[in-house]
């Protein structure tokens, strides 16, 4: 008798991790690791993660703080990277690493070809190719945990002699004079609710705005162009979503991305959306004993934007939101990235990697050839010859029933259509929870039991069942092609779920791997089941 396949094609529902694995719908999963779905609905490999610039030696072990681009009329971007008690920029078309302040830095701005600086115990200042590229200290510019340029003007809030919550802002700059922008006079100031306990910790620039994120709360200022900025109106968007910390808020294209006490919102229109409610997908630290998440010390979360894709870092762990599909998936990496910059659109355009990030890690033990620096992620699968980074990828199915949660199912077998090289891993997991009877045959025949009692007292047997694994060698090492691999391993369940395990180097030989379907073959009782429910 012919067994018609049970297909499992649809994956574009992304994770839930919310509610149990057998009540999540049918295109969603329990897990997937280190996948992104393609515009067929496939889960593929996610592009890799390369160290590609090591720290400069005199700050080889510090803790390093990516504060982000600066680009000179020149045309050539420098990544931005504050170390515990310096400032270094990297050129990313050379890599080569340049002391710029002896200071370390908390945030950055530029204007006018000047990389402007500050720090929250010492006066700012600014880096600069003024016959020779050097650094000039500006005793106006006041110690600052922000600094922003806007219109004309630089603005910079502190944390010094209890001010929680105060803007200063500079002189308008002058055509004539370019060292106005340089003078902080005492009057310009601008207080946001100060004695409410909550810190400023972001400025970011709007559309003619500047959004102002608090500890738990966000506000706007707004005003012309040419007015005095205290002349402008200062109105709170929200008094309960701002922002974890000052990596927690990144430039989405048309909206903002923001992460506030473990949910992500879509700022757009003055107004939040989250985008894990908490009926589909929960961020989860993992465990310290968990293998290959990204625990980095000088960072508890971070949002990240790359492309369509939002990288939300919640304490070790990190999950990846498809802006088009709106799914989630998650990653991990031995890299340890953790916080993602964009580069400027077009600083790799003839290399053709038009969406590429840096980011950094303050850490890497027990893996060959690495060390710590910069990291890249570009979306793209480069072609090199040496690997870049070992990406395993897990997909673990929802837990099927058939629709006859009561019946028992027999599997006979099934099969994985994907694009793998080397090897792929294949398991089922019966997630059935009988009582077992801790009676033996001995026993119950020395009781002069009879099977009527076996009835009476309604003893069941221990029918609960342990993983099968199967894994499939023998793949192609490269250039790999769809293909049918053949999982064995028969098995009768009330209710399992499926996973599947394939890994490449990350590079274009070996790259992206993908899972297409899964089809189960396998019956209930004397009927034979053709589709999924």
């Amino acid at each position: 008798m012919a067994r018609d396949g049970v297909i499992i094609d649809n994956f574009q529902g992304g994770i839930n991790n919310v509610a149990d694995p057998s009540l999540i719908a049918t295109n969603e999963v329990a897990k997937a690791t280190n996948v992104v779905l393609s515009s067929t609905g496939k889960f593929i490999s996610r592009p890799p993660f390369d160290v590609v610039a090591a720290y400069p030696e005199a700050v080889a072990t510090q803790t390093p703080n990516f504060l982000g681009y600066w680009r000179n009329e020149d045309g050539v971007t420098y990544a931005v990277i504050a170390f515990t008690a310096t400032t270094w920029i990297c050129r990313l078309d050379t890599y080569v690493w340049t002391q710029v302040w002896a200071q370390a830095a908390a945030d950055m701005t530029s204007y006018l070809n000047r990389l402007y600086l500050v720090n929250p115990s010492t006066t700012g200042g600014y880096w600069s190719k003024v016959g020779a590229y050097t650094w000039t200290s500006v005793a106006a510019i006041p110690p600052a945990n922000n600094i922003q340029y806007s219109r004309g003007r630089l603005y910079v809030s502190s944390r010094l002699n209890g001010e929680l919550s105060t803007i200063r802002y500079s002189n308008i700059d002058s055509p004539t004079l370019e060292t106005t922008i340089n003078q902080f006079p005492a009057e310009n100031f601008i207080i946001v609710n100060e004695g409410d306990g909550e810190l400023l910790i972001k400025i970011t620039e709007g559309n003619g705005e500047l959004f102002l994120f608090r500890s738990n709360s966000t506000w706007r200022l707004g005003f012309s162009a040419s007015a005095d900025p205290i002349q402008g109106i200062l109105t709170q968007l929200s008094s309960t979503i701002g922002i974890d910390n000052v990596n927690c808020v990144q430039d989405a294209g048309n909206f903002l991305a923001v992460l506030h006490a473990g949910v992500l919102y879509q700022f757009a229109g003055y107004n939040f959306y989250p985008l894990n409610d908490y009926t589909k997908l929960r961020f989860e630290a993992p465990s310290t004993a968990d293998t290959g998440y990204t625990f980095v010390s000088n960072i508890s979360t971070a949002v990240s934007v790359l492309g369509k894709y939002v990288l939300v870092y919640y304490h070790g762990s990190m999950y990846c939101y498809d802006v088009d599909f709106r799914i989630w998936t998650e990653f991990i990496s031995y890299t340890r990235a953790a916080h993602i910059v964009e580069a400027p659109r077009g600083t790799f355009l003839a290399s053709s990697q038009v969406v590429t990030g840096y980011g950094i890690h303050d850490s890497i033990t027990g893996i060959p050839g690495q060390t710590n620096g910069l990291i890249k992620f570009a979306l793209e699968y480069p072609e090199t010859a040496t690997p870049i980074e070992t990406i395993k990828c897990l997909i673990a199915t929802r837990a099927y029933d058939i629709g006859e949660p009561a019946k028992f199912k027999r599997l006979f077998g099934w099969e994985v259509v994907a694009v793998a090289v080397n090897s792929l891993t294949g398991s089922i997991t019966p997630i059935d929870k009988l009582e077992s009877s801790t009676v033996t045959w001995n026993g119950w025949l020395s009781a002069s039991k009879t099977w009527n009692n076996l009835a009476t007292e309604a003893i069941s047997w221990n029918t609960a069942q342990p993983t099968i694994t199967n894994v499939v060698t023998g793949l192609p090492a490269t250039n790999p092609v769809p293909f049918v691999v053949k999982i064995g391993g028969k098995r009768t369940f009330k209710r399992a779920y499926f996973t599947v395990e394939f890994s490449n180097d990350g590079t274009a030989a070996t790259s992206p791997s993908r899972l297409d379907s899964l089809i189960l073959y396998m019956t209930t009782g004397r009927k034979m089941i053709g589709q999924a429910q």
